[in-house]
């Protein structure tokens, strides 16, 4: 009973519930961009590299995976079924569901599908704005 009148006990347990809560709701909020550590985002992209080549189901065929400190892009080799206005115009939901807690955190500033189609190169950016 004692504890429960020190002031500094009072302050001290304060302080412990306020640092935990901040750290509960870091996915939710952005104050604590440094909660995850940054190689989550490195084991996730080595991950990705040992698949290499992966068939996406969708007529692609992601070929390299590379990142440069800010932007994670994917190269995929895509044959004439992939049209790029139907995927741009897909829901962000299904795009964003790998990477929404790397870019919430800061660890990645954008994700870039790097699609080549026939000899020509198009590109889709996603980010905090799109996977907010």
């Amino acid at each position: 009973m004692q504890a429960f009148r020190d002031r500094r006990m009072q302050i001290a347990g304060v302080a412990g519930l306020c640092g935990t809560a901040a750290l509960l709701l870091s996915d939710r909020i952005d104050v604590i961009p440094f909660a995850r550590g940054a190689t989550d985002i490195q084991h996730r992209i080595s991950a990705l590299q040992e698949t290499l080549p992966a068939d996406q189901g969708d007529g692609s065929l992601l070929e390299e995976v590379t990142f440069d400190g800010r932007v994670v892009t994917l190269q995929l080799l895509a044959d004439a079924r992939v049209g790029m206005d139907a995927w741009r115009n897909r829901k962000d939901a299904t795009r964003c569901q790998m990477w929404k807690s790397a870019l919430r955190s800061r660890q990645v500033s954008a994700v870039e599908y790097r699609y080549r189609v026939a000899g020509s190169v198009s590109s889709v950016f996603i980010d905090r704005g799109v996977c907010g």
